[in-house]
């Protein structure tokens, strides 16, 4: 099974083929190895509103995935677990959904976006302190294979 970047990656199920980068990234290397800092993706408070070091993060993002056009992203986004969890779906669905969008707005392919809101349901910290809720509270990307 013939790989042209030297990797255990076939070419037809290969992202990326010019460039080395795990199977479980779909063949192209990882985001956060090529500068792209996902905590930068903020939004404003309780809002779906992107913050401008998001636009800047993003704008990074734009180029790895124009450099990568075969490259597919899942877009999920998750809240901590103040308010109802019902409003806080529908929040986390809201920041992906403007993630995606913003993505689209910059010339990338829609059908190479997915954004799902995850809402409460998968904290990474404890959500009894500030800053676990504030880890709780992201956008997380992943290479949709």
């Amino acid at each position: 099974f013939p790989s042209h970047d030297k990797m255990v990656v076939a070419d037809d199920e290969d992202r990326c083929p010019e460039v080395a980068g795990p199977a479980s990234n779909g063949g192209c290397p990882r985001l956060e190895d090529m500068n792209f800092n996902v905590k930068n993706v903020t939004f404003v408070t309780g809002s779906s509103k992107l913050t401008r070091q998001a636009t800047v993060e993003l704008n990074t993002l734009v180029d790895i995935l124009n450099k990568y056009p075969k490259l597919a992203i899942n877009i999920d986004g998750h809240t901590d677990n103040t308010g109802a969890a019902a409003k806080n779906l529908t929040l986390s669905q809201n920041r992906a959904n403007e993630v995606k969008k913003y993505l689209a707005g910059k010339g990338v392919e829609e059908s190479r976006l997915t954004a799902t809101g995850y809402g409460q349901d998968k904290p990474l910290a404890d959500n009894k302190t500030a800053a676990g809720r504030a880890q709780n509270r992201r956008v997380e990307f992943s290479v949709r294979n």
